[in-house]
């Protein structure tokens, strides 16, 4: 059991740690922070003043906080972390001495849940961070060749074309690229894209397709990826047998109070439960 309790934390700090190391983590932290609302919402009249649009903009941010679904969610995160309703608790409080405090021990557990939440939320955002920031760098490469070959064919002059190295596209950088596509976006033909780092953050960000699709993705973009799938599917594997070690429990616990006999050989009984 304090294996599969801390074993986790590991690996979610070495991700965290190595993730920090790489371009995009900080991004990918920040969206998590301040998520974007849709383009509809926050578009801000050009003659507006600086502080009207920081003020619209930080009404659109409590929106997000008012939306039912978002707290709904969180509760629902919460349901399911502290395994309220599967019994899990409720049998391993009752090895506890009858003077035990247990306000002091929900306070614990909440606050150890909370932090946990954080702690993976931040570890996820920042892998997150790093797969967009790949997948915008290169679409940003992809698109200065296209730009580059029409200027060869003589379809873009040069006082629209961004200054950056030849060899090395992605010495533009993803500002300079944005800033270059909202002055001449428009005036160069052809397939060209915003390149937009926060689209490429909700790819693929719910339910199953997190941890198994964008996670994974995003490992395989890691140095050493072979080594830190191995970890992290290690990590889901412990997950997965610590929480049946709870559920087992709140099933096993009752039947053990209520039978002696089976109290008296546990080891015998919990061992063939499973099988």
């Amino acid at each position: 059991m304090y294996f599969s309790s801390i074993f986790p934390y590991v690996v979610l700090v070495c991700f965290l740690v190595r993730g920090l190391m790489l371009d995009g983590a900080s991004e990918g932290i920040a969206y998590m922070f301040y998520p974007k609302v849709p383009e509809h919402k926050t578009s801000v009249h050009q003659g507006d003043m600086r502080t009207f649009a920081l003020m619209h903009l930080f009404l659109l941010q409590l929106e997000i906080w008012a939306d039912v679904q978002v707290w709904r969610q969180a509760a629902t995160q919460v349901f399911f972390a502290l395994g309220l309703g599967f019994g899990s608790i409720i049998a391993y409080s009752s090895y506890n001495p009858k003077n035990n405090n247990c306000h002091r021990d929900a306070f614990t557990v909440s606050v150890i849940n909370f932090l946990t939440s954080v702690l993976a939320t931040l570890v996820v955002f920042a892998v997150l961070g790093v797969r967009a920031k790949k997948k915008v760098m290169t679409c940003v490469a992809s698109n200065l060749m296209e730009l580059l070959q029409q200027h060869r064919e003589g379809l873009v002059s040069l006082d629209l074309m961004p200054s950056f190295n030849h060899s090395d596209p992605e010495t533009l950088g993803l500002e300079g690229y944005r800033n270059w596509f909202k002055q001449h976006g428009r005036n160069v033909s052809g397939n060209l894209t915003v390149c937009d780092l926060e689209k490429e953050m909700q790819t693929g960000v719910e339910g199953t397709g997190l941890a198994f699709i964008a996670f994974t993705e995003a490992m395989m973009l890691l140095p050493g990826s072979p080594f830190w799938s191995a970890l992290f599917f290690l990590m889901l594997l412990n997950l997965g047998l610590s929480t049946m070690f709870g559920t087992m429990e709140g099933i096993l616990a009752p039947l053990r109070d209520r039978f002696k006999s089976l109290a008296k050989h546990k080891i015998k009984f919990t061992s063939k439960c499973p099988v």
